[in-house]
């Protein structure tokens, strides 16, 4: 007889740990899951839980910020639209081969080398550069430098303008061999080469 009590028992206390396991489950109550429960009963089953529920569905439609750009310009600080520079590329009819290019820039780096000795280290504020074009022709398939518009950056003093004037006068009527070229009068090439 006592192992039939003692069956009972485990019995009870089995069935009694199910119903307290279904109790406690988090989500799962009664009045949350009985149809028609109105909104007071609501935030109390929430509690009891330690979830809330919505009534409504989350909003998931994807939004974009809102940006203003002000511009805080008045009308005499903006650039009139002819005085901008276009940053376009130079339109060519043709373009020369780059060995013919590097010979002939070869020349003006060997005047800038000479040239860049006459400004002293006391007028350098920095990287000392000559940046600028040099206007070339071909005339019976030779190169000919005809001019060069440059200037020279990171340096300040009567000894910048000299530098430059010499790496003209070294430069002008440099040539160089352009074999297989045809005559042209014009032809722009960009330049920059730091100064020693």
């Amino acid at each position: 007889m006592s192992r039939a009590v003692l069956a009972i028992g485990a019995a009870l206390v089995i069935g009694l740990g199910v119903v307290l396991w279904m109790l406690s489950r988090p989500g799962d109550s009664a009045s949350a899951s009985t149809p028609g429960t109105n909104a007071d009963e609501a935030p109390a089953a929430a509690s009891r839980t330690g979830r809330r529920h919505s009534a409504t569905a989350p909003d998931t439609t994807p939004t974009t910020p809102t940006v203003i750009t002000h511009d805080h310009r008045t009308g005499s600080n903006t650039p009139a639209p002819d005085l901008v520079e276009p940053n376009t590329p130079v339109k060519r009819d043709r373009d020369l081969p780059s060995q013919l290019t590097f010979e002939v820039s070869r020349g003006i780096k060997v005047a800038v080398e000479q040239c860049g000795s006459l400004i002293p280290a006391g007028e350098r504020s920095g990287p000392t550069r000559l940046t600028g074009s040099i206007d070339v022709s071909i005339r019976d398939q030779v190169a000919t430098i005809n001019g060069l518009d440059v200037a020279i950056t990171g340096s300040t003093g009567a000894s910048v303008e000299t530098a430059k004037q010499c790496v003209v006068q070294k430069s002008l009527g440099l040539q160089s061999p352009a074999a297989d070229q045809a005559n042209i009068e014009h032809y722009s090439i960009e330049v920059s080469f730091r100064m020693p």
